[in-house]
C-alpha cells in the first residue's frame, strides 16, 4: 500500500513534468532550494527570537533587581515614617504638658498678683496706721508741752498764793485779789485735769496703733510681701523659658510634620513604582 502511494505519486509527478515538458532534477533542484531558504529564514527568525528572549531575560532581571531595590527603600521609608511619627508624638506630647505647665503658672501668677494686691492694701492701711500714730505722737508731744507749761503756771500761782496768803493772814479772804486767783487757780486746774485726760486718750489710741501696727507686723505681711515678688519674678521667668520651649517644639514639630508628609510621598511614589514594575 505504501508502494502504490508512492507510485501514485511518482505518476503524478510525471503527469505534471509531461504537462510542463519540465525534468524531474530540474523539480527536485527547486525544492532544495525552497528548502534551503526556508531554513535560513526560520534561522533567522529563531535568533530574533533568542535575541528577543536574552533582552527580555535581562530586563526580568533588571526589573527584579528594581523591584528588590524598590522593596527596601519602601521598607526603608516606612521605617523613617514610623520613627518621625513617633518622635512627633513625643514632642507633641512634651508640648502639652509644656501648655499644661504653663497654665498653670498663669493661675499661680494670677493668685501672687492677687496677693500682692492684698498687700499693697495691708500696706497702705499700715502706711495709715503710722501716719495716725505719728499724728498722735504730734498731738501727745504737745499735749505734755501744755501740760508741763500748765503745772509751771499752777505751780508758780500756788507759790503766789502761798505766799500773798502768808502777807495778809485772816484779811485775805476779803480781798478780791485773793478770789480771782482761786477762780484762775481752779480754771487752770479743770484745764489742766482736761489736758491730763486728752493725754491719756491719746496715750491709749496710740497703745491702739501700736498694737495693730505690731499685728500687721506679727502677720509676717511684709515678709510674705517679699515673698510673693521672689515667687511672682520666677513664675515670670518660668514663663519665659516655657513660652521659648514652645516656640523650639512648635518648630521641631513642624519640622517632623514635614519630614512626615515627605516620606509619605516618597512612600507613595515608591509603592507606585512598584506598582508599576510589578503589572
Amino acid at each position: 500500500m505504501l508502494f502504490d502511494k508512492y507510485n501514485i505519486q511518482f505518476l503524478q509527478e510525471l503527469d505534471e513534468r509531461a504537462a510542463t515538458n519540465t525534468p524531474k532534477v530540474d523539480s527536485l533542484d527547486n525544492a532544495e532550494d525552497s528548502n534551503h531558504k526556508k531554513n535560513i529564514h526560520l534561522l533567522k527568525i529563531i535568533g530574533k527570537k533568542c535575541e528577543e528572549i536574552t533582552f527580555l531575560n535581562k530586563k526580568v532581571n533588571k526589573t527584579v533587581a528594581e523591584k528588590n531595590a524598590l522593596s527596601t527603600a519602601l521598607k526603608t521609608k516606612d521605617q523613617e515614617l514610623q520613627d518621625a511619627n513617633k518622635n512627633y508624638r513625643i514632642q507633641n506630647k512634651e508640648l502639652n504638658q509644656i501648655k499644661v505647665d504653663l497654665g498653670n503658672s498663669l493661675k499661680e501668677i494670677k493668685l501672687l498678683q492677687n496677693k500682692l494686691r492684698e498687700m499693697d492694701r495691708l500696706k497702705e492701711k499700715q502706711n495709715m496706721t503710722n501716719n495716725e500714730k505719728a499724728e498722735i505722737l504730734n498731738k501727745c508731744s504737745q499735749l505734755e508741752q501744755g501740760r508741763v507749761t500748765d503745772q509751771i503756771r499752777i505751780q508758780k500761782l500756788q507759790e503766789f498764793i502761798v505766799r500773798h496768803f502768808k502777807r495778809l493772814g485772816d484779811t485775805i479772804v476779803k480781798d478780791s485779789a485773793y478770789h480771782d486767783l482761786v477762780r484762775r487757780h481752779v480754771i487752770l486746774q479743770k484745764e489742766y485735769d482736761k489736758k491730763i485726760k486728752d493725754l491719756g486718750e491719746k496715750q491709749f489710741q496710740l497703745k491702739e496703733k501700736d498694737e495693730r501696727i505690731a499685728k500687721l507686723i506679727n502677720m509676717g505681711e511684709a515678709l510674705q510681701l517679699k515673698e510673693h515678688m521672689n515667687k511672682l519674678i520666677e513664675s515670670k521667668r518660668k514663663i519665659k523659658m516655657q513660652a521659648t520651649s514652645i516656640k523650639v517644639l512648635t518648630a521641631q514639630l513642624n519640622i517632623c510634620e514635614s519630614a512626615v508628609a515627605s516620606y509619605k510621598n516618597e512612600l507613595n511614589e515608591t509603592k507606585q513604582k512598584l506598582k508599576t514594575k510589578l503589572s
